[in-house]
């Protein structure tokens, strides 16, 4: 072998090393980029997971600020938490010591308004309130803040001529008229020994009307059963059941709804009111 073939071959091994080298080099820089982009999309997910749980933990916040709103008004007792809103007091046990989740109640500061109703015509006033929630997962860092409004309606009895909770029975012995507002949180009973006339704008039971004595069967009535359809300017008797015609129409026929709302504008049952 001459000299000059040996240089020959001396620099195509250096071609070779030099070339395996950098692919060596660029193979692990793609890895490299490949673990980091692998990595950053874990955080990522786990970012995400972490932020839907945070938010998620917040809105668990607010539904038990409504319960605590809602038990408050029951109890007629001011809803707003005890502590201002920003101490977050209010402390919700997750299981997981590192993870935080708060929530308070507060009156939103706007003037309480009073409104009256198109169908009833009474007075409510109207107070305004807003539930807030915050919750933290621990491990991201992560925080979120979640509120809504809320609004307290107070009704005021006295507006009533007859205001029950209960179950209530109407069975007068002479003729009588009511001419204010009826309204039970429970069944009303209707079944009078002479006419009565209700001249009234509302008659509300959150319960069903029936034309007999409490618990007991329905009945044949001689007398009538006249009911206001427009708050005293005209007034329709309850008619006959279309079932059967020996008995008076209440909630136990199945056209009960029908022809109420076409007799008397009887629209869907009214809310509980305490």
């Amino acid at each position: 072998m001459n000299r000059r073939e040996h240089r020959q071959r001396y620099q195509n091994g250096g071609f070779v090393l030099i070339t395996s080298v950098f692919a060596l080099v660029l193979m692990v820089t793609f890895t490299q980029v490949g673990l980091m982009r692998s990595m950053n999309v874990l955080r990522g997910s786990n970012f995400s997971t972490a932020s839907a749980g945070a938010f998620q933990m917040a809105e668990a916040g607010l539904e038990q600020g409504l319960l605590e709103f809602r038990q408050k008004i029951y109890n007629l007792e001011d809803p707003a938490t005890s502590t201002p809103c920003p101490t977050w007091s209010n402390n919700l046990d997750l299981g997981n010591p590192q993870d935080d989740a708060r929530y308070c109640i507060e009156a939103t500061g706007a003037a309480e308004k009073w409104e009256q109703d198109s169908k009833t015509g009474l007075f409510t006033r109207v107070t305004d309130y807003r539930i807030r929630a915050r919750a933290t997962v621990a491990s991201q860092n992560i925080t979120r803040q979640v509120a809504m409004t809320v609004q307290r309606h107070l009704t005021p009895v006295f507006q009533y001529e007859a205001f029950y909770n209960g179950d209530l029975e109407i069975a007068p012995g002479q003729d009588m008229t009511i001419a204010g507002r009826v309204f039970t949180n429970s069944n009303l009973y209707v079944l009078p020994n002479s006419e009565i006339t209700f001249d009234s704008k509302s008659i509300d039971a959150v319960g069903d009307f029936f034309v007999s004595r409490k618990n007991g069967p329905q009945e044949t009535v001689s007398h009538d059963i006249s009911i206001s359809s427009d708050g005293g300017n005209s007034f329709t008797d309850v008619p006959d059941s279309p079932e059967n015609s020996s008995f008076l129409l209440d909630s136990r026929s199945a056209s009960w709804k029908s022809m109420a709302d076409s007799l008397w504008g009887v629209r869907s049952k009214p809310r509980r009111m305490v």
